[in-house]
């Protein structure tokens, strides 16, 4: 019978192996000092996050911080 194992291959760590990874490939970073995860509750929470994610292109032209 197969039983699972507890494993050290957390997301946070995979995510930190990446990034090293790739630094070190192409000699800099390129990364965002830590990113921001969450879990999603529930369909409307689900639904709010995905509009946020489809329109805030739409709006980086408002954006202070938006290179043109």
């Amino acid at each position: 019978m197969w039983t699972s194992r507890p494993t050290s291959a957390t997301i946070p760590r995979l995510i930190r192996s990446f990034k090293t990874v790739i630094t070190k490939e192409i000699g800099f970073s390129l990364w965002q000092t830590s990113y921001h995860d969450r879990l999603i509750r529930d369909e409307a929470e689900y639904q709010r996050i995905w509009k946020y994610i489809d329109q805030n292109p739409a709006n980086w032209e408002h954006n202070p911080y938006h290179a043109k």
